[in-house]
């Protein structure tokens, strides 16, 4: 292919360009997965040099193929498809590089091309060279339509991208001009210009998305809206599919401006348009699988933006309330209940209806709310609903096996496509999917009184097949996937209405759902995260009655345990702060766009996560959770646990103190400082020091080296002992219901190789452990005789001066001993070291590490005499 694009031959040229533009379109959807590898940096040099040729044929070659690089026609289709759900107004952000920086050239082309394709393309003039050949060359419609796309691909990669876009002079002004003009002309003397197009319009909503700016830009420089007024108004563009089409990319564009708060006026100006549009779909449109796409799609569009207009200036809704509840709701619905098949894009109609209802319940409008609640609880009664539920899993994104087409590293995809799915794309927008049906019908469910429909779609059979299944299944697969977003609103929404009616329902299965599905959910879901932390997993009175009846007894006896539940409000506190909850919090006030980047916020064992930080209130809520809810702390691995504990011991040498000492330190330095500060003279004699001056040194290197400027240090005031209660608390806990499932060959989150971590852990415990029993129990759990050889000659040879410190004894031991002994060791090295440490005498008798020497010893010479 390459060999003919060297020729000089016009036709073999071509031939291999439009070759080209087939093969990398065909790569974009996963199908050379595992055959062939396409050299993306070669291609890519070879179509920006063929761009450069005013060759009409050649030119149209090069620029289809340079649009099939980068821009997906799977992804930008299943992000457009969310729109009519409801769903797509914030667009994801699809920068290669983690921190949007100016290209200061640098970087060579083709290391450059390696990292960020789309700054390469842009290093080589793109928008210059595009702006040229819509503005002089003007090539035929098929190739203004390629640049657009491009240009759209182009402002989905960063700010900085998308701003020098808007403000290349002489560009967005003449797409505008010709592509998305303000006067409706029947005879256009070419054909290519003066002729709006979908594309041009969704390149200024994709531009908006990025910036408020820009959308004032828009609305106030280029007058956008009298375009998009023109396109709704105009008869001409209802008249054929392309013009319904348009006028979909125009209604969705409002709605963006809308978020904003802006064009609001407008509304008034055509609703007389907007209600013959929507009258005549009551009349004529079906909620069926024989009306085309685009019809539905139209509906869909002009139902959403009523309903984003509801949510900001719901005095302008009366006209349209007395349609929707009298005519659509009722035709709709009824449709929807006789349904025996159905088609994912089919579902627009009802759920956009659904979507634009709950919006008007939510602004508490004029409206027949027991009509509407009656007609959705026989929606949720009907056969079409059963019909419409019977598969949930199927689609499913967290609970499906396939794995989506990994884009190139140096070009991020939203990753639609999935080649070994029978439709080629994620499970959750496949043609059986009833997912963001299922988010739009739950948000209604959400904002309704009702209680008899909150309880009526709870306990709906199907729904509650899919709600065990994800209640049991251990690993969720796809959770950073952009379209995994539509799963994790609807898990929120069923969240929401469980709290809603928790007195009326066993909450055992959402409570279990909502502390696994928090590992889901991204950073434009913090506001979410928050509201389940409070309301659910840190609310007793939300607990299943089956964990608090196991745990009544307990707890009366149990003073550690009812001291965690009772300050279960600082727990929660704890967590907000730790989990950054309250940081960088996107009001999408300014931009409607979350970077791809970013995605899942909280990691799978976010209990344990960052123990480190506010110890105490930490570890109260791990005591919680592991009495309480032990199913759910058992799908944690045991590994990830014995670490996150034992970083306790690293934190600070003395947070494993007694209480005593700590009472008793503080109420003399207390003292002292009440009664003797001003007697104070360093001058003076001390008694037992030759020099003060010596003493205080030492007294600084041990500050400098083990405080790590704790604040109770520099008042020679130690760390309170409800720390080491916890701590022996989980552990125990940890003892009696994880030891036979601990694995150190696991991978462990956070860590990326456990020896490392036992060596920091060693070294710690011979600094300052002191020969804490529990610091000991912690340090000994890996040389029990399953786990690897290593970690005993770790402890035994290159930090044998623990040997002299651990003198636990087996009554202080939380483990069983049998593990240190069986099955008996055979390493002739670590035999060695055991007969060392029992001949210097380094071990007191009864400690738990004599008696592993003696036994392996006595049992490796018994067993040598006999053979």
């Amino acid at each position: 292919i390459i060999y003919y694009f060297r020729s000089n031959i016009m036709q073999q040229k071509i031939t291999a360009l439009n070759s080209i533009a087939n093969l990398v379109s065909l790569e974009t959807s996963g199908i050379y997965n595992n055959i062939i590898d396409i050299p993306i940096e070669q291609v890519f040099f070879i179509l920006r040099f063929s761009l450069d040729d005013n060759a009409p044929s050649v030119l149209n070659a090069s620029i289809k193929a340079m649009r099939n690089l980068f821009y997906y026609p799977i992804d930008e289709a299943c992000l457009d498809g969310l729109l009519n759900f409801g769903n797509g107004v914030i667009q994801p952000t699809l920068s290669s590089e983690e921190i949007d920086r100016d290209d200061d050239n640098t970087v060579k082309d083709q290391q450059l091309a390696e990292s960020n394709l789309v700054k390469c393309l842009m290093r080589t003039e793109i928008l210059t060279r595009i702006r040229y050949i819509i503005n002089t060359v003007k090539p035929p419609l098929e190739t203004i339509c390629y640049c657009l796309e491009i240009l759209i691909r182009l402002a989905r990669d960063s700010e900085r991208i998308s701003t020098l876009i808007f403000e290349c002079e002489g560009l967005i002004s003449n797409i505008i001009t010709h592509f998305v003009p303000r006067v409706f002309k029947e005879n256009v003397s070419n054909l290519n210009y003066g002729v709006p197009l979908k594309q041009a319009i969704k390149l200024c909503r994709i531009l908006s998305t990025r910036d408020k700016k820009i959308a004032l830009k828009l609305i106030n420089k280029y007058n956008i809206m009298d375009s998009i007024l023109m396109y709704l108004s105009n008869e001409h563009y209802s008249s054929n599919t392309t013009s319904i089409q348009l006028q979909i990319e125009s209604l969705h564009l409002w709605n963006v401006f809308i978020h904003y708060d802006l064009a609001l006026e407008q509304f008034l100006a055509v609703q007389p348009a907007l209600l013959q549009m929507l009258h005549y779909h009551v009349q004529n449109t079906n909620q069926d699988v024989s009306t085309s796409y685009t019809m539905h799609g139209h509906v869909a569009a002009i139902l959403c933006l009523v309903g984003s207009m509801a949510k900001r200036q719901n005095c302008h809704m009366l006209p349209y309330i007395d349609l929707l509840t009298n005519q659509a709701l009722i035709k709709w619905v009824t449709q929807f209940n006789n349904s025996t098949t159905f088609l994912c894009g089919k579902l627009v109609i009802i759920s956009s209806l659904l979507y634009c209802l709950s919006s008007i319940y939510d602004n508490k409008n004029n409206v027949n709310r027991n009509k509407i609640d009656n007609m959705v609880k026989t929606l949720i009664k009907s056969e079409g609903f059963r019909v419409v539920t019977s598969h949930i899993r199927s689609g499913s994104n967290i609970l499906c096996k396939q794995e989506p087409h990994k884009p190139c590293k140096n070009l991020l995809t939203v990753e639609a496509a999935v080649w070994n799915a029978s439709e080629h794309i994620v499970p959750i927008l496949q043609t059986n999917s009833c997912l963001p049906f299922l988010n739009c019908l739950s948000h209604f469910i959400v904002t309704t009184r009702c209680e008899e429909m909150k309880l009526l779609f709870l306990k709906h059979e199907n729904l509650n097949k899919y709600l065990e299944i994800v209640r049991l299944t251990k690993e969720y697969n796809l959770t950073s996937n952009w379209f995994t977003n539509i799963e994790s609103e609807f898990l929120v929404n069923v969240l929401r209405i469980s709290y809603s009616i928790y007195k009326m329902i066993d909450t055992s299965i959402f409570y279990d759902i909502a502390v696994k599905c928090l590992s889901i959910f991204n950073s434009m879901q913090k506001e979410t995260i928050e509201w389940i932390l409070k309301n659910i997993i840190f609310n007793k009175d939300y607990y299943p009655s089956h964990a608090l009846m196991q745990n009544l007894e307990i707890e009366g006896d149990n003073s550690t345990l009812r001291d965690c539940i009772d300050n279960l409000n600082n727990v929660f506190s704890t967590y907000i702060e730790v989990l950054g909850l309250k940081l960088n919090v996107n009001d999408f006030k300014n931009n409607l766009c979350i970077d791809i980047k970013e995605g899942n916020i909280i990691p799978v064992d976010w209990i344990y996560s960052k123990l480190s930080f506010i110890i105490q209130n930490c570890l109260r809520w791990i005591y919680i959770y592991e009495k309480y809810f032990s199913s759910l702390a058992s799908l944690i691995n045991s590994a990830d646990k014995y670490c996150r504990l034992a970083c306790v011991f690293l934190v600070s040498d003395d947070l494993f103190f007694v209480s005593e000492v700590r009472n008793l330190l503080e109420v003399c330095f207390k003292h002292f400082m009440t009664n003797d500060l001003k007697k104070l003279d360093f001058k003076k004699s001390v008694h037992g020091l030759t020099n003060f001056q010596d003493f205080y040194t030492q007294l600084l290197e041990q500050y400098q080296g083990v405080s790590y400027g704790d604040s109770l240090f520099s008042n020679f005031i130690l760390i309170p002992s409800e720390v080491r209660n916890l701590l022996e608390a989980c552990f125990k806990h940890l003892m009696t219901n994880d030891l036979k499932k601990l694995d150190f060959k696991k991978s462990v989150h956070g860590l990326t190789n456990f020896q490392d971590f036992y060596t920091q852990l060693l070294e710690q415990y011979q600094g300052v452990s002191y020969g804490d029993s529990l610091f000991s129990n912690f340090i000994l759990i890996p040389l029990m005789q399953k786990h690897n050889i290593q970690y005993r000659k770790l402890l035994w040879s290159e930090y044998g001066g623990i040997v002299e410190v651990c003198n636990i004894t087996e009554n202080q031991l939380m483990s069983p001993l049998d593990a240190f002994l069986q099955p008996t060791e055979t390493d002739i090295s670590l035999l060695k070291c055991y007969r060392k440490c029992i001949f210097e005498r380094r071990m007191r008798d009864g400690s738990v590490l004599k008696i592993i020497a003696k036994h392996h010893l006595d049992t490796f010479v018994k067993n040598k005499r006999s053979s």
